[in-house]
């Protein structure tokens, strides 16, 4: 089936842009089960300013159930747009041909447009930003370098991917890339002396907030070439923020203070200081819950604390030693990365209660989601440890250390990683996340 939409969708495609420049154009067709549809029309919001005789034109794909209507969601086909060249009407024996050469990723045989393309940033020790092309079948995959004015730490991108901002603590300032062009627009100062290090981008995408190690300060940056910044005050130590999907509220971590900081992101006044564990290092917020889940290095349990009230609702054991936090693409699951029992936990926010368990690998400190797995990197070990998140969906209604159930112990597989863990190049590690999903969300 995906090879039909393929050369179907090539088909549609080809002579059908040059149309859709002065007006809507759409295309229906049959395959299998499926009903399809392409729109092109123009973006007249996106008009190319630099290119005033062009214009940017909107693509849209819709599969359905042909018995039900039903949309599918979780289809990817593969979709390039091809210029005709000729007035010979292309077949389909022509368009497989040119999908069989698109999917081979030489440099040679390049679509005019390829919807499936994406780069991979990398943020390099030599004060660098560089763009890879991981689907070009050649030795050289790089397609652009921006440098720095100084060694970058952590980075945040929108999530149109237009706008890249990386913190550099060294040249108290942020640097502001445009990834269309692979350039540096501005460093954006946050202070005289200041140390720029985690980054958050706001839910509106209208700000980035930025923890200025070492002052009671975050920065909030609007967005722009231009952008104001601003200093809102919020507790002693280091900071990393997260914030309420509705944009309404943001939490800092105060490692010096052991405080969180609830500010309203709307007027960027703090409204309160919740005490919470010894050295706070991250939040999370589980929507279903309507909490935020604070870790605490030092401290034996996380917190479960109430925005709203400012209070510390509930607390769970977790041992010493959380380094990291993040929510189940689910939604209702937290998983708590301990360095120091060299485990992860997961937590019902449903009953606050711990439900499972695994054994990582050595000195494990950050997690990542793609749809189906969890993948933990471990410091002292050359390999992640990878979890199938369906384990989760047949744990027993009992399970959990408030029913004096049995902890759970997730199945864990070990995969390569590397030739050498990251403890053997210390100065490499970083406090930005190094395990990246990729688009399709089958891989890292």
């Amino acid at each position: 089936m995906q090879k039909n939409l393929l050369i179907q969708l090539l088909l549609m495609a080809i002579g059908s842009v040059a149309n859709a420049a002065q007006q809507d154009v759409t295309h229906r067709f049959e395959a299998e089960n499926l009903n399809f549809e392409m729109k092109l029309r123009q973006d007249n919001q996106a008009k190319l300013a630099n290119r005033p005789k062009q214009t940017d034109i909107k693509a849209t794909f819709i599969a359905k159930e042909k018995r039900t209507g039903n949309p599918i969601g979780k289809l990817r086909p593969h979709i390039w747009l091809s210029l005709r060249r000729s007035e010979q009407v292309a077949t389909e024996t022509s368009c497989e041909a040119k999908v069989r050469s698109f999917t081979s990723g030489q440099l040679a045989t390049r679509a005019d447009v390829d919807l499936n393309s994406y780069y991979l940033l990398t943020l390099n020790q030599d004060k660098t930003v560089a763009f890879i092309n991981p689907q070009v079948a050649s030795n050289n995959k790089l397609e652009g370098i921006v440098q720095l004015p100084e060694q970058g730490l952590d980075w945040v991108l929108t999530k149109d991917s237009k706008w890249l901002y990386v913190t550099m603590p060294e040249a108290a300032g942020v640097a502001l890339i445009d990834t269309t062009n692979h350039s540096l627009v501005t460093t954006i100062l946050t202070g005289t002396g200041s140390k720029p290090t985690r980054i958050a981008l706001a839910p509106d995408e209208q700000s980035v907030w930025v923890g200025l190690d070492g002052s009671p300060n975050v920065a909030v940056i609007g967005r722009g070439a231009k952008p104001k910044v601003s200093l809102v005050e919020a507790g002693e130590g280091l900071h990393q923020i997260s914030f309420t999907p509705d944009n309404k509220l943001a939490v800092v971590t105060n490692t010096a203070a052991n405080t969180v900081s609830i500010i309203n992101a709307g007027t960027l006044k703090k409204t309160d200081n919740v005490k919470v564990g010894a050295t706070p290092l991250k939040a999370v917020w589980m929507e279903k819950a309507e909490r935020f889940y604070v870790i605490a290095v030092n401290d034996p349990a996380m917190s479960v604390v109430d925005p709203v009230k400012g209070t510390v609702e509930a607390q769970i054991e977790i041992g010493r030693g959380a380094v990291d936090i993040a929510p189940d693409p689910q939604g209702r699951y937290v998983w708590v990365v301990n360095q120091l029992d060299a485990k992860t936990y997961v937590i019902d926010s449903a009953t606050n209660t711990k439900i499972a368990f695994a054994n990582t690998s050595a000195e494990p400190d950050q997690i990542a989601f793609t749809a189906d797995y969890a993948y933990v990197r471990g410091l002292g070990s050359e390999k992640f440890a990878l979890f199938n998140r369906k384990q989760l969906e047949k744990l027993p209604a009992h399970s959990g250390d408030k029913q004096n159930g049995k902890l759970a112990e997730l199945s864990v597989t070990q995969i390569q990683a590397g030739e050498k863990p990251p403890s053997a190049l210390p100065d490499s590690i970083g406090v930005a996340a190094m395990i990246a999903p990729v688009p399709e969300q089958n891989g890292v």
